[in-house]
């Protein structure tokens, strides 16, 4: 999966972005919403640096979009956008996942489960070290 091409984020990818962060997401799941904080915070910090780094939720094709939109909505998740793709067809089996994409929607990493404050930190120092890239 790392090195792949999230092909199904294309359509999604703003081209003044210079890396993506991509949350795999069901509004079903309980851990995607005891990790909506967590995300909250990964908003904060890229606004905080005036960050080009993209943040999109996305849930699979079988879920509701405007479920997941509301549920983070009501949590005061600021997401860029929310889309629905094909789980299966991306490769991501288990919720919640961060995907790491850079300018071209190459994976470059990603997180599955619950993140303890390690892997938190890790996501974090995504958006900083992708903060001002030019995007290609």
């Amino acid at each position: 999966m790392v090195g792949d091409t999230l092909v199904a984020m294309a359509d999604y990818f703003d081209t003044d972005m210079s890396a993506a962060i991509v949350l795999a997401l069901s509004p079903t799941c309980p851990y995607c919403v005891k990790s909506l904080p967590f995300y909250d915070t990964v908003i904060d910090q890229r606004d905080s640096l005036g960050s080009d780094v993209g943040i999109i939720a996305v849930v699979d094709t079988s879920d509701f979009v405007g479920l997941q939109s509301q549920l983070l909505e009501n949590e005061g998740v600021s997401i860029d956008s929310v889309a629905a793709i094909s789980f299966g067809s991306a490769g991501i089996y288990g919720v919640p996942t961060v995907l790491h994409l850079d300018s071209g929607g190459i994976i470059r990493a990603l997180w599955i489960g619950l993140l303890n404050e390690q892997r938190q930190n890790e996501v974090l120092d995504v958006v900083l070290s992708e903060t001002n890239k030019q995007p290609i």
